[in-house]
C-alpha cells in the first residue's frame, strides 16, 4: 500500500494558487471568485484546476464577498 501525503494550505496560499491557474489561462484571481461564486464557470476548460481550488476555501470566505 502506498502512503499517501497530505498538505496544509493557509488561506492565502490558496488564494496565490488560484491566481496563478488563473493567470495561466489569460483572467485574474477576481475573475474566478466571480465566477465560481455565480456559478457561470467561464472557459471551464481553461480554469478547471482554479475552480476546483476554490473548494478547498470556505463558503463564506471573504475573498468571495469582495468578488
Amino acid at each position: 500500500m502506498i502512503a499517501a501525503a497530505s498538505y496544509e494550505l493557509t488561506n492565502d496560499e490558496v488564494l496565490s494558487l488560484i491566481g496563478r491557474k488563473a493567470q495561466a489561462a489569460g483572467r485574474d484571481l477576481h475573475f474566478v471568485l466571480q465566477q465560481y461564486t455565480d456559478g457561470t464557470l467561464e472557459d471551464f476548460g481553461a480554469l478547471a484546476e482554479a475552480y476546483a481550488l476554490c473548494d478547498l476555501l470556505e463558503g463564506d470566505d471573504s475573498a468571495f464577498q469582495a468578488a
